[in-house]
């Protein structure tokens, strides 16, 4: 009788844990940044969102270029902006597709994220064309 009980509890626990009780798993997730030339970059400023609806995690990076985090999402989705100043804004994201035990597989992924330097940029305008559309319409 105790061993039926203790496999019942058993089956009950691994069913919970695949369901909307733990629908909320954990992500870690390494980023290591770098630039065209594969030189790591310091002092990046990484701000990523692990769930939809929720306030970005903000961290730097280390002198090497990597940065770790953990944290909890609800639909595997990690999405990232890497900021530095003289380098383009670069973005990035990852989707896990498994979850086991309430950690989303595969832990400790490690993604790389690229930045492009800002070299000779073209200054960009838009002519207001309103007062033309204006005149023709009104």
């Amino acid at each position: 009788m105790k061993n039926i009980l203790a496999i019942v509890s058993i089956i009950v626990f691994l069913l919970a844990a695949n369901s909307t009780v733990f629908a909320i798993g954990m992500v870690k997730i390494n980023v290591k940044i770098i630039d065209e030339a594969g030189t790591p970059l310091d002092d990046v400023k990484l701000s990523m969102r692990f769930s939809g609806g929720e306030m970005p995690v903000m961290k730097n990076a280390d002198d090497h270029g990597n940065c770790s985090i953990t944290s909890s999402s609800n639909d595997g989705v990690v999405v990232g902006t890497a900021m530095k100043e003289g380098y383009y804004n670069s973005t990035f994201n990852h989707d896990f597709y498994v979850k086991k035990f309430g950690f989303w597989q595969p832990w400790g992924k490690e993604l790389t994220v690229v930045m492009r330097p800002i070299v000779n940029p073209v200054p960009m305008y838009v002519r207001n064309t309103f007062w033309f559309f204006r005149r023709i319409c009104g």
